[in-house]
């Protein structure tokens, strides 16, 4: 459910970390077309290929086209930039507005 332009989202896999974890959820401002799009802005992405994808804004191209890539190298090889390719402002979904990272537990022995 979006209220007020925001939506919550889990994160569901290890692309960004460590800066969001695996297991956070994100607050998505989906409104983000009345907010600037900068280079490291996390967004979240609709690609027609991978699905809904979380990258950072690596690139924004004189014709308006995004290039993103994962925070943790391990997953940018299986989604490089040259893999995802550049997405147009219809296909992202938000900006990431806000972290929840989920609080770390350890074992006391």
């Amino acid at each position: 459910m979006t209220i007020l332009g925001f939506k919550i989202w889990k994160v569901t896999d290890e692309s960004m970390a460590p800066s969001i974890p695996v297991g956070s959820y994100i607050l998505v401002n989906h409104w983000f077309h009345l907010l600037t799009l900068n280079v490291n802005s996390v967004v979240l992405i609709h690609h027609h290929f991978y699905g809904y994808i979380l990258k950072k804004v690596t690139v924004i191209d004189k014709y308006g086209f995004i290039w993103s890539r994962a925070e943790n190298d391990a997953y940018d090889a299986l989604t490089s930039v040259e893999k995802v390719g550049p997405v147009n402002k219809k296909q992202v979904i938000g900006k990431v507005f806000m972290i929840f990272k989920r609080p770390m537990i350890t074992n006391i022995a």
